[in-house]
């Protein structure tokens, strides 16, 4: 596999994930800090690779320098939006001093001293020491509460550490050469590790987000349930809590709905002071948006008795709609019916469920228009099943996701592969390892990666994604047999033939060659061509080189 063809794959889903993430900031950008440090991060993920797939085309300078430069400044930007996220803040002197270093480090070793391996160390040196700082971060520095929610993208950084130590160790025991594309098998892994880690941390990110939201959704849910708990106080704490409650609690006449009394949350979230209230009626006033509202809540009150945590809107003093639950009861006072009216805001809770409801619909629809066959499942040592799976799976065995629900491996593939799926679900799930390999399945070629949900108390699940790369298998091994044919083609050939590059020099030469000329085969390896050129267009050849390579023209 050519190192060109990972990266322009890398790019593909670089892209993919920063579209993910822009609209995940789009959604949450005013109700958590950092996100715009991680869209920042994935952009400049996204640049540097693309710097790095037009090597060659562009100054080396970009390629290497600036390129490398985005990659380690945008993890570091993706550290400190993870800190700003997790209300962990703190100073970034070390990271500059890094970033400092790294900078010149690689522009040495680029520029002045060319190194591809002390490049890729240097790289790999950088990203470690930043992605060691993410996953303590997120495993261990955060709040207790907030660690159920940041292991998985904690897990993730630990992933991309262990990546990064294993390419220093490969870049310091096997040799490799000075051309980036043309990178032994470990550089190309490397490469590709980092494709799959970068897609799983955008998946983490997601499930991240969303689990935060989902969390403060059930705190403002206690919360509503306290207020409905404040109500069933017995009367001697009734005054107490009235003034004392962050909802808007009052007390008006049934008969034609005067206040009587109020407390300062209803004053401060209407607008309307204590004396402005006393002295008029919540009809006049104008709080109902709906009167026909009201007479409906009116008539339920009257039959009922009692109302609990209706949903309805009112109007503030300066005309803002705001919603609330509304909880009411008729109580007499002097013989006259009143009512005490309960109203919890819910407004934002509103905001934070329609963020939660978006985000989830832009995660399906990326996990469902995705290429990429996406799953979490619930593992036993003898049984895997499914507990979630992307529609799309319909085209790799015939049944859409929602039909894999519940269903086990036995139940989708064949019993022998079935048991493997089952074996391999078993390990990465009790051994919380990553597992990332290669199948095949009805004459198709897949790459599959699994990793482990960690839960405490819990059932062991995984989840995992899967890509058919059977084109890219044909295509490689299309041209595997195309550059073989090739070279038997030259080699076999009756006529002397020669490979010259763009500076003259030869680097192959056919049996054909060898027999007629005399030379050892090593020998015309780096020959000038012209040594082998007749004197009268030998001279001219060396005065003009370029003219020669751009016309092919035979020449006697």
């Amino acid at each position: 596999m050519e190192m060109k063809t990972v990266l322009i794959s890398y790019l593909i889903s670089n892209l993919i994930c920063v579209g993910v993430v822009g609209a995940l900031y789009w959604q949450n950008r005013r109700h958590f800090k950092g996100i715009g440090f991680w869209l920042a991060d994935f952009v400049l993920q996204f640049a540097a690779i693309l710097l790095a797939t037009l090597r060659g085309i562009v100054p080396d300078f970009l390629a290497m320098v600036v390129g490398n430069g985005f990659a380690i400044g945008g993890t570091i930007l993706l550290y400190m939006g993870l800190e700003q996220f997790t209300g962990k803040r703190g100073t970034q002197w070390h990271n500059a001093i890094l970033f400092i270093l790294f900078l010149f480090v690689h522009s040495y070793f680029a520029l002045i001293s060319p190194n591809l391996t002390a490049r890729n160390i240097n790289l790999a040196f950088a990203l470690f020491v930043i992605c060691a700082q993410g996953a303590w971060l997120l495993l261990c520095k955060v709040d207790i509460k907030l660690r159920p929610i940041t292991r998985d993208v904690g897990i993730v950084f630990t992933a991309y550490c262990l990546v990064n130590a294993g390419r220093i160790a490969a870049s310091l025991t096997i040799p490799s050469g000075e051309n980036f594309f043309q990178s032994n098998l470990y550089e190309i892994s490397a490469v590709m590790a980092y494709q799959m880690l970068f897609i799983a941390l955008t998946f983490s990110l997601f499930l991240m987000v969303n689990r935060r939201l989902l969390m403060e959704l059930q705190e403002d849910i206690a919360m509503r349930q306290q207020t409905e708990d404040a109500l069933r106080f017995s009367e001697e704490k009734f005054y107490k809590a009235f003034h004392s409650s962050p909802d808007l609690v009052a007390i008006t006449r049934l008969s034609d709905g005067s206040f009587v009394e109020v407390n300062e949350s209803f004053s401060q979230i209407t607008g309307y002071s204590r004396r402005e209230m006393l002295n008029s009626s919540i009809t006049t006033l104008d709080i109902w948006t709906n009167l026909q509202d009201r007479e409906s809540f009116i008539q339920l009150l009257k039959t009922e008795g009692v109302v609990r945590a209706a949903e309805y809107k009112y109007r503030t003093k300066s005309g803002e709609i705001r919603t609330g639950l509304l909880s009411a009861e008729i109580i007499q006072l002097e013989n006259e019916p009143y009512i005490v009216s309960v109203i919890h805001d819910i407004t934002e809770h509103k905001h934070t469920e329609a963020a939660l409801r978006e985000s989830r619909e832009t995660l399906a629809l990326f996990i469902n228009q995705s290429p990429i066959y996406t799953y979490i499942k619930e593992v036993t040592p003898t049984q895997s099943r499914v507990m979630y799976a992307s529609e799309n799976f319909a085209d790799m065995i015939g049944i859409p996701g929602s039909e894999m629900i519940g269903k086990t491996m036995e139940e989708l593939f064949p019993a022998e592969f079935a048991a493997k799926i089952t074996a391999d679900d078993w390990a990465v799930a009790s051994g919380k390892e990553i597992l990332n390999q290669e199948e095949e399945l009805n004459g198709r070629q897949y790459i599959t990666i699994k990793f482990p949900l960690l839960r405490t108390g819990r059932v062991n699940l995984l989840a995992g994604y899967t890509i058919d790369i059977t084109e890219r298998k044909q295509a490689e091994e299309l041209l595997r047999e195309s550059e073989e044919r090739f070279r038997q083609l030259i080699t076999s050939a009756p006529d002397v033939v020669f490979v010259v590059d763009e500076e003259g020099k030869i680097t192959f030469a056919n049996m054909e060659a060898t027999n007629l000329m005399g030379y050892a085969p090593d020998e015309f390896i780096g020959m000038a061509v012209e040594k082998l050129m007749p004197q009268t267009i030998r001279e001219d050849h060396i005065a003009n080189p370029t003219k020669y390579m751009r016309d092919p023209r035979t020449r006697v």
